[in-house]
């Protein structure tokens, strides 16, 4: 036994002052289905801001005892204590019948010296039987479950095959017990497309007010051992509710998986790589020539806009010739009907042609007005496009 001073409580449920300390016992419930968690908790009031607190049993139920982590709490408000400790210890039940529970004995420290042993009276409880149809190690309460690969895959991004993965199975409940990894493992078989390794196993148990909560969880070793598509099994699982008295099932799908072997993997990000580089230089070409289409109808144009006489406006409709790759000098009357065949009729046009011809040849010159130039840039720029996309993309 340790050294300390000895406090011993009889009452429970209400706080009791004793030797400068507020000391609270609870038990959460005092019926309950055997095999059940029943919480055990201590709080603690003080004005020392460094303690520990343990627990001492040398009852018969020693072996069935789990300890949380102890909770510590500031008292602002409180103008008598300065700090309140909890501290909480799980006992499962395995003995139908009323029953008395023997509860630890609380230890004080300070400095890594016991300060107080706090022994407490034992608890009378009543524990019910599961029905005669049930398993023993039937789980006692709702779980919930889910499951994950990371990373998840697809034909986009396919697992390797050969290479290590985790399929991490999560359950949370308030009443987990040990008879659960037999229950999932019962899903874990190596088959023609998985190999398991040994499973990692991680619980948290946590108590917030009256509230248990716990998570295990299993991170599962694995490879995919063949190509294509393949899925990881379901994962099922029979709770007993003690609140409704059902027998619950629950499953987890099995997630699917894509794997591929390096080798075929190397192939499809080669055959991806060429054909992204394929249509990145289809783009680059489209993108060059439309843009080459639209520089020289735009200059063709700008010829036109600038033409301040007969042989400028002459020239121009050579240099429009030239871009459109026509055959060259060709007489004002062959141009004029060379447009008839490729962009169509256009009266203003042939109007104008032939007053052009008469200015530039006539031995009496009229007065130059522009009329070819107004009637080029009458047309609208969308189809004069058209004229210059064909000769760059088809000829």
């Amino acid at each position: 036994m340790p050294a300390g001073q000895l406090i011993r409580i009889d009452q429970t449920e209400n706080w009791q002052n004793k030797f400068g300390l507020a000391i609270k016992f609870e038990l959460a419930q005092r019926e309950l289905f055997a095999g059940e968690l029943i919480a055990i908790d201590y709080q603690i009031k003080t004005n020392d801001a460094f303690i520990s607190l343990g627990v001492e049993n040398n009852g018969e139920q020693r072996e069935q005892y789990s300890i949380l982590k102890t909770r510590k709490e500031v008292l602002e408000m409180d103008e008598k204590w300065g700090y309140q400790y909890r501290l909480t210890i799980l006992y499962r039940t395995s003995t139908a019948g009323k029953q008395s529970l023997s509860i630890p004995a609380l230890i004080y420290s300070e400095g890594g010296l016991s300060r107080y042993r706090i022994d407490f009276a034992a608890q009378q409880i009543n524990v019910l039987g599961l029905p005669a149809y049930l398993p023993p190690d039937i789980l006692r309460a709702a779980v919930d479950i889910t499951t994950s690969v990371s990373p998840s895959s697809s034909w986009l991004n396919p697992l390797t095959t050969d290479y290590l993965y985790y399929w991490v199975i999560t359950t949370s409940g308030a009443n987990l017990s040990s008879s659960l990894y037999n229950d999932i493992m019962r899903a874990v078989t190596t088959d023609e497309y998985f190999e398991f390794m040994p499973a990692e196993v991680i619980e948290k148990t946590h108590k917030q007010d009256r509230q248990i909560s716990q998570q295990v969880q299993y991170r599962i070793p694995f490879t995919v051992k063949n190509n294509g598509r393949s899925r990881l099994p379901d994962v099922q699982l029979q709770y007993y509710n003690t609140t409704t008295q059902k027998l619950t099932a629950i499953n987890a799908p099995g997630i699917r998986i894509v794997a591929l072997d390096k080798g075929i993997q190397g192939l499809i990000i080669g055959f991806v790589t060429i054909l992204f580089l394929s249509i990145l230089i289809i783009l680059i070409i489209v993108v060059r020539r439309s843009w080459l289409a639209y520089r020289a109808l735009s200059s063709s144009l700008a010829q036109f806009e600038k033409a301040q006489s007969p042989e400028q406006e002459r020239e121009a409709m050579h240099f429009f010739s030239r871009c459109l790759d026509w055959p060259a000098a060709m007489g004002l009357f062959q141009w004029g009907h060379y447009w008839q065949q490729t962009v169509g009729e256009n009266a203003k046009l042939s109007a104008a042609i032939e007053l052009l011809a008469r200015s530039l040849y006539s031995q009496h010159r009229q007065t130059y007005d522009r009329n070819v130039s107004n009637a080029i840039l009458s047309v609208s720029f969308l189809s004069l496009y058209k004229l210059f996309i064909h000769r760059y993309f088809v000829n």
